[in-house]
């Protein structure tokens, strides 16, 4: 008769063996070739367990050099993870990258972000824009079937749209927290050319709500009210509307 004890002490000892070979596997070898959004790491040398990249290559261009450890407690929940450090001359970063055994997204927690938005510019983005922009989240993810999923703060400070009218914003807050009815976002412009505030709607396929409150302190703000509808004696405008966000994301290469 077959001992169970010894089994299941036998069945834990060969996955912590398993386990051992991958994390300890050359991370080239390990490390997918294209990562989400069609960022590409450069130069991987290591293992799972403690490795580096010479560059996160995303649009043509190199974001900097990377280094991770592995993250053991992230397999207690069904999740294979490492901790990571970014450090380019436009943006640093650092958190837990995390990929689900089941799911083909990936997660962050404790996401920080620091970027010198000029770097915009050379991403090529639709919306060019400058100033300095932090940011840190809790957690991120968008499944492949689901909204977004995101919690957390970001600030842009010294804040200018370059596109499609020059504007100074000047400080510029974004509080995301999803909802049952999709991802939400709370805006908050102040000290600049415009300011407002309001909120956004991200849902399962896309498609976003805005409904913000606008108001122009400039005749260059006052002339992008104009384009984007009829403003009040006030200089005030309020966007009440709806699209789809896919075809932005495409151009981001998302």
């Amino acid at each position: 008769m077959m001992n169970k004890p010894l089994v299941r002490v036998a069945l834990l000892g060969l996955s912590a063996y398993v386990l051992f070979l991958l994390i300890t596997l050359p991370a080239a070898l390990v490390m997918p070739k294209r990562l989400p959004g069609g960022a590409q790491l450069q130069g991987v040398n290591g293992s799972i367990w403690t490795g580096q990249a010479d560059g996160l290559v995303w649009r043509g261009q190199n974001l900097g050099r990377v280094e991770w450890r592995f993250a053991p407690f992230a397999l207690l929940r069904a999740r294979l993870g490492v901790r990571f450090k970014l450090k380019g001359p436009e943006l640093q970063a650092s958190g837990e990258f995390l990929q689900p055994w089941f799911s083909k997204r990936p997660e962050f927690s404790g996401l920080d972000l620091d970027m010198d938005t000029a770097l915009s510019g050379r991403l090529d983005l639709p919306l060019r824009i400058d100033g300095d922009l932090r940011a840190h989240f809790e957690y991120a993810s968008w499944p492949a079937d689901g909204a977004p999923n995101v919690t957390g703060t970001a600030q842009w400070t010294d804040a200018v749209a370059k596109n499609p009218v020059a504007l100074r914003l000047g400080a510029v807050q974004a509080d995301f927290q999803p909802g049952n009815a999709g991802q939400g976002v709370k805006l908050t412009l102040q000290g600049g050319d415009l300011s407002g505030q309001g909120s956004a709607n991200v849902d399962a396929k896309a498609n976003y709500k805005l409904d913000m409150n606008l108001a122009a302190h400039t005749a260059e703000a006052r002339e992008l009210l104009g384009l984007m509808g009829h403003s009040d004696a006030r200089d005030s405008l309020r966007i009440d509307r709806s699209g789809d966000l896919r075809p932005l994301l495409r151009m981001a290469g998302m």
